[in-house]
This record gives C-alpha cells, structure tokens and sequence, in this order.
C-alpha cells in the first residue's frame, strides 16, 4: 500500500525496499564481446563494464563467464516504476580509489539526475584489489520538492 513519506523519512527509509536491482540471467561470453561495451573498472576476479546500446552495466569473471548481465537499477513509486536505463535519466560515471581496512581497489560510481526532477539515484560497484569479492550498493534522494508515494 502506498503512504505519504515526509522528505526526512523518505531518505530514512529508502534503503529498504524501493531500489532494486533488475538482472537478466547469464549470457555466453561471445554474445557479451559482440555488445557495444567499454570497461570502466577490473580486478585480477572481475571486470565491470557498461553496454553502451543498453544503457546497462554487465559484471564478467575474469576467467570469461558471465557473472550479471544487464543490470540496471530502478525505484519503484506510487506511479510506476522507473528504470535508469530508460529515458528518464541522465547517467553519468565516477571511478575512484578506495581504502579499507582489509583492503585496497577501485569503486565505479553511477549517478543517475532524473530528468523530470522527481529521484536521483546512484549506484556503486566496488571492486577490491586481492579479493575475490564483489560489493554492490544503490539509494536514490527524492529532488522533487515535495513528497512523493513508494510503493514497497
């Protein structure tokens, strides 16, 4: 059931449902070479790059098979759902160095500016540089103005 979220308790409670990760099954590696793609981040485990057609982000091992496949991120409102890998946004791209505790990598950064002004939303991928894992995070912030319906 939708409800009328507070700006505060909209941010608050963002990360518990309403964003998600849409992912298509696996695909051979030759299918994934022949897609309009560019590499943005890689490990001695993972390669992490952008289907430039799809709009889409694709995650390989190394040793060629296909980890996710088409990924893309959407929220889901009251009036919809809304997918960054259609029109309604504008991506744009960040990669920078990370520092942990356990270790050190690179971190690919998404920012998606909603065009009709309603949620921006991002996504990380982080990739570690001697570990054999992957971490993936996404919220978005509501830059509407007012309030606006989730539906959970």
């Amino acid at each position: 059931m939708a409800r009328v979220y507070k700006r505060r308790d909209f941010i608050r409670d963002i990360s518990l449902g309403s964003v998600s990760l849409g992912i298509i099954p696996s695909v051979s590696f030759k299918r994934f070479s022949e897609i309009d793609t560019k590499v943005l981040i890689s490990n001695n485990f993972f390669t992490i790059a952008y289907d430039k057609k799809s709009d889409r982000i694709n995650i390989y091992r190394n040793n060629g098979t296909i980890l996710f496949n088409q990924i893309t991120t959407r929220v889901n409102l009251a009036s919809g759902r809304r997918s960054v890998s259609g029109q309604e946004y504008d991506n744009s791209f960040e990669i920078r160095n990370v520092s942990e505790k356990t270790d050190t990598g690179r971190q690919l950064i998404i920012n998606s500016r909603d065009k009709k002004k309603h949620t921006d939303i991002y996504v990380t991928y982080t990739l570690f540089d001697n570990l054999n894992c992957l971490e993936i995070s996404a919220g978005c912030k509501n830059v509407s103005g007012g309030g606006l319906l989730l539906k959970v």
